[in-house]
């Protein structure tokens, strides 16, 4: 997944906010955090904000192709 945000074009996104990775996966916003509330995409905190590692929304996909 490649990003292109503000002054970082090209620069590819290890993280991404819950709305964006929302938006990624084609899901509303409420069922992202339902999904990390259930333990399904793994998230960590920074601060307030809550964060969800690439690697885990790739596994994530898999798991979803493989079900």
């Amino acid at each position: 997944m490649r990003e292109r945000t503000g002054n970082h074009q090209g620069v590819e996104r290890l993280a991404f906010s819950v709305p964006e990775f929302a938006v990624a996966a084609g899901i509303g916003r409420s069922l992202a955090y339902e999904l990390i509330k259930r333990g399904e995409i793994k998230s960590f905190r920074i601060g307030r904000r809550v964060v969800i590692p690439r690697e885990a929304v790739e596994q994530w996909l898999r798991e979803k192709l493989n079900a």
